[in-house]
């Protein structure tokens, strides 16, 4: 995605977990292009983006509706998601080939190489990729279903807390439990670990979204 639809979608993407936009409001594309002084083709590209996320939705003839998340919602499924990357943790730690728990260490390295680095998007890039190479090593299809639909709630907060870090390396440090079970063959230890590396990314998460709410109240002028 090009460099200005990116932005606006950032922009966008933290206006609806701040509140800014109310579930079910129409996004009028003429008038977000004026607000970021762009013409509509980079607005579209940052629609299409969020659409992706679940953030909107894309209906015909109307255009991009807001769905927003709740709180509640991120935290409910943080919950859920915790258990079941837990449950695909022990069993990848059973399960995976020596091929796969290559390249699983493989990106744990180039992780830590980035977050040495500060580097937030290619850190991005790599954790999703990390996650994936664990998820679909439990080689369980309907496990792998379930992780993917958590996954796409909570996609946008998550990129979003992990941006808001000071640094990646604590980020990085959960990992290397996780990374250290597995190499072990240590079920058990890597679903702990798996959990409580998700359990900290929801506090995290749900913590800067009161925020963000918190400073938007604060900054609308009383009636």
């Amino acid at each position: 995605m090009a460099r200005k639809s990116l932005e606006i979608a950032k922009t966008l993407e933290r206006d609806i977990l701040a509140g800014k936009f109310a579930p079910g409001e129409l996004m009028d594309e003429m008038a977000l292009a004026r607000r970021f002084e762009a013409s509509r083709t980079p607005v579209r590209e940052a629609l299409l983006n969020l659409s992706a996320t679940g953030l909107v939705e894309l209906q015909r003839g109307r255009g991009a509706v807001v769905v927003g998340v709740s709180l509640e919602r991120i935290f409910d499924t943080y919950e859920v998601l915790a258990e079941l990357m837990g449950f695909a943790a022990c069993l990848s730690a059973k399960r995976l080939t020596p091929l796969q728990r290559a390249n699983l260490e493989a990106l744990h390295e180039d992780i830590g190489r980035v977050a040495g680095n500060d580097s937030r998007e290619d850190y991005q890039r790599l954790d999703a990729r990390f996650h994936d190479a664990l998820v679909h090593g439990c080689g369980n299809s309907v496990l792998i279903h379930q992780i993917t639909e958590c996954e796409r709630t909570i996609s946008a907060v998550r990129r979003a807390s992990i941006e808001s870090y000071e640094s990646l390396d604590g980020m990085y440090n959960e990992h290397q439990g996780i990374v250290d079970a597995i190499r072990r063959g240590d079920a058990e230890a890597a679903r702990n670990a798996m959990r409580e590396h998700l359990q900290l990314r929801s506090g995290g998460a749900t913590r800067l979204m009161a925020s963000w709410r918190a400073q938007d109240k604060t900054s609308t002028p009383s009636g």
